[in-house]
């Protein structure tokens, strides 16, 4: 499917509907439509409008270079990958270790957790079911591994309680704002 796909705006538009109407997809289109925006997007965020620029056509360039190598790279990528699909709680741990180290990417919690309406009701948006709970468990479960983490978050008082409580070391970074 993705050696077979154009860069064609119509192509960018119909992955942007597959992706808001992912209940009515099959796993193979959704995946595709992530690749196509991924690829056609501006900067890549799938958020983002259609990429394409007014002189060299890099964009064109670049989208079929991305195709060529696209089976390789990715193969070459998950080379020594296990991928997992089980609670996050059970993942730690059964891998935890002194020599482990877990990058915690979660839901954020202080945000709309993918909810089309800004509401961060459990039941909503593609964290269907991920409560501040899950969230509060994970976090108090992070406090007590052998191993080492980095946590992506935003600020939150459950985040801030956490950090005292364990002495954490916090790095903060600011995003900076696009024009």
């Amino acid at each position: 499917m993705v050696g077979a796909t154009p860069y064609a705006r119509e192509l960018w538009q119909e992955a942007r509907t597959v992706r808001r109407n992912s209940d009515a997809f099959s796993v193979l289109k959704r995946a595709r439509a992530v690749w196509v925006l991924a690829t056609l997007s501006f900067s890549a965020n799938l958020g983002s409008g259609f990429s394409y620029d007014r002189k060299n056509n890099l964009v064109g360039k670049r989208f079929n270079n991305r195709k060529k190598d696209f089976g390789s790279r990715i193969m070459q990528r998950l080379e020594n990958v296990c991928i997992e699909n089980m609670d996050v709680l059970d993942l730690i741990k059964s891998r935890d270790s002194e020599d482990t180290f877990f990058y915690i990417d979660p839901p954020y919690i202080s945000e709309s957790m993918g909810s089309k309406n800004g509401s961060q009701k459990a039941d909503q948006g593609h964290y269907k079911g991920y409560t501040a709970q899950d969230y509060d468990n994970m976090l108090s479960l992070l406090g007590t591994i052998k191993g080492k983490f980095l946590l992506s978050n935003y600020p939150s008082l459950l985040l801030q309680k956490h950090i005292e409580q364990n002495k954490r070391i916090v790095q903060s970074s600011e995003k900076p704002q696009q024009a």
